[in-house]
């Protein structure tokens, strides 16, 4: 992760943007009043349907399920990807 202060963006700016996308590299702005994160668009959607996987109780209990399956040894009894997403 870069870091890098709000007044010294400015002559950068380019460079570090291009970093994020091309390095998948994350970019975090600090100033006096607090600091933001710039990531890549797709790493961005992708925390966002975690996150929404993991509000939904279901999604987390079967996830939690499946944890503890594969940590007695077993494997766990579902449905293969298409099976799961043949809808969308």
């Amino acid at each position: 992760m870069t870091t890098i202060a709000l007044k010294n963006i400015e002559n950068n700016f380019s460079a570090l943007f291009d970093s994020v996308i091309q390095n998948r590299d994350e970019l975090t702005v600090v100033s006096e009043s607090g600091s933001v994160v710039i990531i890549e668009q797709n790493d961005w959607n992708r925390i966002q349907e975690t996150l929404n996987l993991l509000r939904d109780n279901k999604s987390l209990e079967c996830l939690l399920e499946g944890h503890k399956l594969r940590d007695a040894g077993l494997a766990p009894n579902s449905k293969t990807t298409d099976q799961a997403f043949n809808d969308l």
